[in-house]
């Protein structure tokens, strides 16, 4: 069987989600908030400004996190697990907390350990109410995708990229946060950028797909774009300080960097805004 046993129930799925949600919003909101408090409660490190700024993005990429949290949520409890869009954002769930996972071994932004095991028991149910003849039979159908069909489709799939580059840029030498010296804190916080950009990118391939399927009005795909608008508004707010203080190089290449977020925020906000929300 692919559902059964620990957190099966629909009920425990649910509270487990919304516990999920909880975590992600309280992390991001004290990031945003009080970054050098929360690095010295977590870290037991006196932040930088450069760290500030660093957890500041970190807790941006909550909101997303919270976005699809919340949406499975809303999909355990209406059963609809059993379709490809929430399986996808599952996997892409996983895939993040592996990252946490990692990069931490004692910080866990999002409960990812918890996280971990909630998100395969309720990928093994919507699997299983799928009619997956198996596991392996379940992924393989996750994986088949099509061109975008769509305008806004397209533009999706540009997204995608342009996430799929940041997270291999968390990992590389950094060359635009030059302004100050480079701590450990401050690597360890980078690297926690990459599975909420990688969630991003995720949330973007699903977006595409409604997309070219005309459901960006469903109520998830409106979750997902306003998530996305929050977690590029505070990248570009916190980017944006960091170039007028000098903790970040102020050249093309970082205004390119901050029109393209900026851009993306309007994008997905405006698609928030022009879809009516329709029955999921």
């Amino acid at each position: 069987m692919l559902a059964g046993g620990f957190l099966s129930s629909p009920e425990q799925q649910s509270a487990s989600y919304l516990f999920l949600t909880g975590t992600s919003l309280a992390f991001g909101v004290a990031a945003l908030a009080a970054p050098q408090l929360l690095l010295s409660l977590a870290l037991g490190v006196d932040a930088t400004s450069l760290d500030a700024a660093f957890t500041r993005i970190a807790g941006a990429t909550m909101a997303i996190s919270a976005a699809v949290e919340y949406s499975l949520q809303d999909a355990v409890v209406a059963r609809h697990l059993k379709s490809a869009t929430y399986q996808r954002l599952i996997i892409a769930i996983l895939a993040k907390n592996c990252l946490y996972l990692a990069a931490l071994h004692c910080f866990y932004p999002t409960a990812a350990a918890a996280s971990i095991a909630i998100n395969i028991t309720a990928l093994r149910s919507g699997l299983a109410q799928s009619g997956a003849a198996n596991a392996t039979d379940g992924l393989v159908s996750l994986a088949r995708l099509s061109e975008p069909k769509t305008p806004a489709g397209w533009t999706y799939s540009v997204f995608i990229l342009l996430y799929v580059a940041t997270v291999a840029a968390c990992y590389a030498p950094e060359v635009i946060f030059t302004g100050q010296p480079m701590t450990a804190a401050g690597e360890l916080l980078k690297h926690t950028w990459a599975p909420g950009f990688l969630l991003a990118g995720a949330a973007c391939l699903v977006l595409s797909d409604a997309a070219d399927r005309s459901r960006l009005g469903a109520s998830t795909f409106r979750r997902l774009n306003l998530g996305l608008a929050a977690l590029e508004a505070g990248y570009t707010a916190v980017f944006g300080w960091s170039i007028a203080s000098g903790l970040a190089v102020n050249d093309g290449s970082s205004w390119s960097n901050l029109a393209g977020s900026a851009g993306i925020t309007l994008y997905c906000l405006y698609q928030y805004v022009t879809n009516d929300k329709s029955k999921k």
